[in-house]
């Protein structure tokens, strides 16, 4: 399935060696409440999650469940989880309540919030948080997290209008570089995003770079979407391929890279090694 071949193209990249931890932004195993399915995920994860920290967000399909307390995101979507095997098997998530943090590695900081739970106690985190970071040693700031602010598709959902409402000037006035979300199953970098306060619908790309990019990267194992639309915010789209991403971070630089291959014919297969898309 989609899951192993993108493990194996992950570990037929020579640079993977070098690579210092791993990210996933939420729908981690796509267990859904199979117990199993979890078992299955770390068998397979097991060659590279031994060599390097796995610091994983939440997603629908770990969280949402009819009680949600957070109701933009209510639902069936976890199988009736309620984030309880992930908060169990990451123990840098606090409980099923409490399933943001943030870490330091280098002259990275990454704040990981949750798109699934209510957003007062976050906003309080991640300005503590970041307030304590010393910009002049670590001076990039990342956010990760799995329900896009922005995206090509016109979604207009409320869940989407409370996240940006809630989360976009605050990332600008904190000066954050990249916004890693997923969800999507597609990869798509956005420009550096201009939104009116009053309408978050009336998006543009801003002029000036003072404030973060939008990443969208659910490549990596569910079935990919095959279209979608474009908009006057995407600076790259792809379809039909699972990828992965890698952060590159030098002494005066932080870069993004994007990896893809093609489905083929069969549906279960690719031509390894992946190829580069997008930097």
């Amino acid at each position: 399935g989609a899951d192993v071949v993108v493990r194996d193209g992950i570990l037929a990249d020579p640079q993977t060696k070098d690579d210092e931890f791993i990210v996933i932004n939420g729908d981690i195993s796509y267990a859904r409440g199979w117990p199993w399915i979890w078992e299955m995920f770390f068998d397979l994860l097991q060659p590279l999650s031994t060599t390097m920290p796995m610091m994983v967000g939440v997603g629908n399909h770990e969280v949402d469940s009819h009680e949600n307390p957070f109701v933009y995101t209510s639902g069936g979507d976890s199988g009736g989880e309620c984030g309880v095997p992930a908060a169990k098997r990451f123990t840098h998530l606090t409980s099923p309540q409490k399933m943001y943090y943030s870490f330091t590695h280098g002259s990275v900081h990454v704040v990981v919030l949750s798109s699934e739970h209510p957003v007062e106690e976050q906003v309080q985190f991640f300005k503590q948080d970041v307030a304590k970071v010393d910009r002049k040693k670590v001076p990039y700031l990342i956010v990760n997290l799995h329900r896009p602010l922005f995206i090509s598709e016109n979604v207009g959902t409320e869940v989407t209008h409370v996240l940006r409402t809630t989360y976009h000037q605050l990332f600008v006035d904190n000066g954050v570089d990249f916004v890693y979300t997923g969800h999507a199953h597609y990869y798509e970098r956005l420009c550096a995003v201009d939104m009116d306060p009053t309408n978050t619908s009336n998006v543009s790309c801003s002029t000036s770079r003072d404030r973060p990019v939008y990443i969208v990267d659910g490549a990596a194992g569910a079935e990919p979407d095959m279209q979608s639309p474009f908009s006057e915010l995407t600076k790259i789209k792809e379809f039909g391929k699972w990828g992965y991403s890698r952060m590159v971070v030098q002494v005066d630089s932080i870069e993004f890279r994007h990896y893809a291959a093609t489905i083929a014919t069969a549906g279960s297969s690719v031509e390894l090694p992946y190829i580069m898309t997008d930097s």
